[in-house]
């Protein structure tokens, strides 16, 4: 004959299986309530439908400080092979001093 389980393991057991379900449901809400944002980035090349370029967010260079007469070839810088990729020329600052940086992608 089988003997009955007292009353105190199956309320044990029961507040055990609540709490597990309990926890369960708190993490899933909270990963779906943490979700990512939206992507907001750019999936056109050259950053519009028009594939025209231009960034509206843009806020250094605008179209009163870029013109013919203050904006383009700065200089020419001779290499050893062929460049593959349009040179990057930067301003960065470390160690307290800005220093210019320029990078090529060559052969």
């Amino acid at each position: 004959m089988r003997r009955a389980l007292p009353a105190r393991i199956v309320l044990l057991s029961s507040a055990i299986l609540l709490l597990s379900l309990l926890a369960v449901l708190i993490t899933r809400r909270d990963m779906l309530v943490g979700a990512a944002p939206p992507f907001k980035g750019v999936l056109t090349y050259h950053n519009d439908n028009q594939r025209t370029g231009r960034n509206p967010s843009e806020t250094s260079l605008t179209l009163k400080n870029v013109n013919s007469s203050t904006f383009g070839k700065l200089f020419v810088i001779p290499t050893d092979g062929r460049v593959d990729a349009q040179p990057l020329y930067a301003h960065c600052q470390y160690s307290g001093k800005w220093h210019a940086q320029r990078a090529v992608c060559g052969e």
